[in-house]
């Protein structure tokens, strides 16, 4: 429920929202609106370079790999540079491919996405 709360958290267009505040020592100033991948996903693209993904052009590799792995901050960058209906968009059409079942279901729930039923006609049904 804490994951649900902080995506319907508003933001105030263009300014610097604290974030983090386990303590006082990790707290994070991260502005949302800059076009870059925020610095903590870089460990989900180890195969790639970091600093060349584009977020129009791989958008649907950092869609994938931030609804997979992503903390609560990313998933928030996430949603509020692609849009909540962009996401939901990826999700039903690519989601159940591209995401473990767990990861899947729970964000099916989290958006309010209608689960689709996995592919039958795989070499291997299970």
């Amino acid at each position: 429920m804490l994951l649900a709360q902080a995506i319907r958290k508003p933001v105030s267009s263009g300014k610097n929202i604290l974030l983090g505040q386990r303590g006082k020592s990790s707290r994070v100033l991260y502005n949302y609106f800059m076009q870059s991948i925020p610095e903590t996903a870089q460990p989900f693209f180890q195969e790639y370079e970091f600093e060349r993904l584009n977020l129009e052009r791989d958008g649907d590799l950092i869609i994938e790999r931030l609804l997979a792995f992503g903390n609560r901050d990313e998933v928030r960058w996430l949603l509020i540079h692609y849009g909540q209906d962009n996401v939901r968009r990826w999700l039903s059409e690519s989601g159940i491919r591209r995401l473990p079942r767990r990861r899947y279901k729970l964000w099916c729930v989290l958006l309010k996405v209608v689960e689709s039923q996995r592919e039958s006609n795989l070499i291997w049904p299970y």
